[in-house]
């Protein structure tokens, strides 16, 4: 006679079944590409997280099927990865770049003086952010992680493309 839990459900799993088993998960066709494109990359979770702007921990749980609708703001740089490898460049040189340089380059991207209280003020509003982060930022004394600086330059990129400026 098998134990009986408080829920009247049986203690003992029924005959045949393992509980190490895995659970077959069923994916969408958005995790199984996510899933292909870092395999086909060859890269960590940790790494493919920040080359498309995203924390490793969200990463985990799109490939573990706890987060089934995948964003286009996720998928859009993945497929990037695969038509562009030298994105992954781009993650490198945003984790070692000097602040005070990366904002220099998006604020000329985006058609701003460089090294002005003012401008960065306009440009902290673009991109989101507080005009007291880019003076920390500026000064070395902070500095986003990488899936953040990720998530900046492509946002970057974009307004460039939306402002028309050259």
């Amino acid at each position: 006679m098998n134990p009986v839990g408080r829920l009247g459900g049986s203690l003992v799993p029924p005959e045949g079944s393992d509980r190490r088993q895995k659970k077959r998960r069923i994916r969408s066709p958005e995790q199984r590409e996510l899933l292909e494109i870092r395999d086909k990359m060859g890269l960590s979770q940790a790494s493919f997280a920040a080359a498309i702007g995203i924390s490793r921990d969200k990463l985990v749980n799109i490939e573990n099927g706890r987060i089934l609708n995948i964003e286009d703001e996720i998928m859009e740089p993945a497929r990037e990865l695969v038509e562009d490898p030298e994105r992954l460049n781009a993650v490198e040189r945003l984790k070692t770049a000097d602040m005070n340089d990366l904002v220099n380059e998006w604020w000329g991207k985006l058609g701003l003086p460089l090294d002005d209280p003012e401008s960065d003020k306009e440009g902290a509003d673009l991109i989101g952010v507080h005009a007291n982060s880019v003076y920390r930022w500026r000064k070395g004394m902070a500095r986003p992680d990488p899936e953040t600086l990720m998530r900046f330059d492509r946002l970057v990129d974009r307004l460039s493309r939306q402002l028309n400026v050259s």
